[in-house]
């Protein structure tokens, strides 16, 4: 498998990363060496494709790209379970790992700046009251558990709930603390029950620029927050990837 351009692979994982942001994901990609790779993924899905060797494996980073020829990055669930499933497709990686920014809830111990590892995903804004479909639309998941990673880290571990909104309204609310979220985001568990299609482990990596119980509206503290989140997933994502890539076993994180 080529790596990085003349390195080949050999030995290690495959680490598919999806990023929604392009600022969520620029540090990073500086910060692991990847190079942008045309015609890794369909043209038509218009996503852009870095990779590189990193730690004895392969990274393959997917950034959503943006709506249109120069509009906004495409966040939210639609693009993140379309294009995580095409990645899959394409690239058959042995784990996804979603990476990016969340709103945390002070109520539940989180404060602007904690970098959070995902135990479970669930969606608080496909309410659903009719039966059975209640829990078809919270889907609650597990995510691929890293216990060493928690500890070698020092990272917080916590349920993240999914919608298409960043601001918050008073149903949102009560279906977050109905789940008991900790963390709340635009991606995650789309691309959990997208990866689960092909049986793919996900994890996810959030760092928190908001606090969604707090006072401040949402859009103004994580446009405030949002350079120092980059320096903490710049810091943090290598450090997930180095421990994946030296796990003698997937099932041993």
């Amino acid at each position: 498998m080529d790596c990085g351009g003349s390195v080949k692979r050999e030995t290690g994982y495959h680490v598919l990363v999806y990023v929604a942001m392009v600022a969520e994901a620029s540090l990073v990609i500086e910060e692991l060496g990847l190079e942008l790779k045309p015609g890794l993924l369909p043209g038509h899905l218009g996503a852009q494709a870095y990779q590189g060797c990193y730690h004895g494996g392969l990274v393959t980073l997917v950034v959503s790209g943006p709506e249109g020829s120069a509009g906004p990055d495409r966040v939210g669930t639609v693009p993140a379970s379309v294009i995580t499933y095409a990645s899959i497709q394409a690239l058959k990686p042995d784990l996804v790992l979603n990476v990016g920014t969340a709103g945390g809830f002070e109520g539940r111990g989180c404060a602007v700046g904690d970098v959070f590892l995902a135990t479970e995903f669930v969606n608080h804004d496909r309410r659903i009251s009719l039966g059975n479909f209640k829990e078809y639309g919270i889907d609650r998941r597990s995510a691929h558990l890293a216990p060493r990673l928690l500890d070698s880290l020092g990272l917080k571990a916590g349920t993240v709930s999914t919608g298409n909104s960043l601001d918050r309204c008073d149903a949102d609310m009560c279906s977050l603390a109905e789940c008991g979220a900790d963390v709340k985001d635009m991606e995650a568990a789309a691309i959990a029950w997208t990866a689960a299609l092909t049986e793919t482990p996900v994890m996810a990596l959030k760092t928190i620029t908001d606090i969604v119980d707090g006072s401040e509206p949402s859009p103004d503290e994580f446009a405030r927050n949002l350079g120092a989140a980059q320096q903490k997933l710049r810091e943090y994502v290598p450090k997930v990837i180095k421990h994946i890539m030296n796990s003698t076993s997937l099932e041993d994180l």
